[in-house]
């Protein structure tokens, strides 16, 4: 019988209707898991921060109302260094999302890459509507599929991506088992961009998915990974951007009063600019909004590198 391949070692899944009792031990296991944050790391895993300094162009083409996660998400795709990303990729990127929902980052990395996009294929494990839309493109594949499937569907990919995904996959080592066995084999240029939710999404993101990430629990999936890759995870945002999601969103959810996002939509995305400034210039400790995971293998430089 295989074992059960979790960085949090246990099944339940906050995206289920828990009982009572579930919900309860779902704070408590996940409570567990995310303790003693930066502790037995992979030596080779480079902590660092996501600095906003250049977001002022690209801040009012994310949607006003995103949660402070998202809207860090966006900036972090949107100020992505996407030429150098196609000059060490040879200049032909072929994308692989797993848990794609709509198929919005494909889109937004044909977008940025222009001539240099090769393709993209994008799996979830449900239907979308707006899948419709793409069918006329050739470039664009949207299939309904698993992460357990995704060694079906590495081949020829050379950029891999994951947004908010992470979490739901109850076995998220097995997904990665796969993709390193895939690097290891193929023995060229590959690029991986995976967004998580941090341990602070505990309190903010009450009951979502299997789990959230610490850098400890990160480091699981970073050692399944050879000296051919280097590995980074960088902090998006921190203490303040937790703040304005739990006084626009957890605690009037919680509360019954309903999403305070759109109601006070002014008030709120100019809250949540300032609590992005002051994490980059104040970040608390290890704390972190989200967590963005960088892995390039067998590059000539690395794509961040000035």
């Amino acid at each position: 019988m295989t074992a059960f391949e979790s960085s949090s070692g246990h099944t339940l899944n906050g995206d289920r209707r828990l009982s009572k009792l579930d919900r309860v031990r779902w704070f408590l296991v996940n409570w567990m898991n995310n303790a003693r944050a930066t502790s037995n790391l992979d030596p080779a895993l480079e902590l660092a921060r996501f600095r906003t300094e250049n977001t002022a162009t690209v801040w009012s083409t994310i949607d006003a109302a995103a949660s402070p996660a998202r809207r860090l998400c966006d900036l972090f795709w949107l100020t992505l260094p996407w030429r150098q990303i196609a000059r060490e990729l040879n200049g032909s990127v072929k994308a692989l999302e797993v848990g794609c929902g709509t198929g919005r980052y494909g889109i937004l990395a044909q977008d940025c890459l222009g001539d240099a996009f090769g393709g993209y294929v994008g799996l979830d494990v449900a239907r979308h509507a707006e899948w419709d839309s793409h069918r006329s493109d050739p470039k664009i594949e949207l299939v309904c599929a698993d992460s357990g499937s995704t060694a079906r569907y590495l081949s020829g990919a050379n950029l891999i991506i994951t947004q908010s995904a992470l979490e739901h996959f109850e076995e998220d080592l097995l997904f990665f088992r796969q993709i390193a066995d895939y690097v290891a084999t193929a023995n060229r240029p590959m690029i991986q961009f995976h967004l998580m939710p941090s341990a602070g999404c505990l309190t903010t993101f009450p009951w979502h998915g299997v789990r959230q990430y610490t850098p400890r629990t990160i480091s699981r999936i970073t050692r399944l990974f050879g000296k051919e890759t280097s590995k980074r995870l960088y902090f998006l945002g921190s203490l303040e951007c937790n703040r304005i999601h739990r006084r626009y969103i957890t605690y009037p959810w919680l509360l019954r009063r309903g999403d305070q996002r759109r109601k006070r939509l002014d008030a709120y995305d100019r809250e949540l600019r300032r609590a992005v400034e002051r994490d980059d210039i104040a970040p608390k400790g290890n704390e972190a909004c989200f967590h963005a995971l960088v892995l390039q293998s067998r590059l000539t430089r690395d794509v961040f590198a000035a």
